[in-house]
């Protein structure tokens, strides 16, 4: 999941005990498979809609997050915008 860590540190540990390893490791970012967001950035890639200049992005959950999930997930910006700026 995302981040790996808040701490620098820890986040360099995660990588140290990584190398050198066969085992495979991503951060959490599930919107990259999603087809809607594959077709507009092909799009893009392909110049179909022009040069972009202002992208604006909007984006909903379904529902809130539970008090006790918004208490330690980060808070808005680091468990949910982290999306939609990894998107643009």
């Amino acid at each position: 999941e995302k981040p790996i860590d808040h701490d620098i540190d820890k986040i360099k540990e995660v990588i140290e005990a990584l190398e050198g390893s066969k085992i495979k490791y991503q951060v959490g970012f599930n919107r990259r498979f999603d087809h809607n967001f594959e077709a507009v950035r092909n799009a893009v890639a392909a110049g179909r809609i022009g040069e972009p200049h202002i992208i604006k992005v909007t984006s909903r959950d379904p529902e809130p997050p539970s008090a006790e999930y918004a208490a330690v997930s980060g808070g808005m910006f680091l468990d949910m915008t982290i999306h939609d700026f990894d998107m643009v």
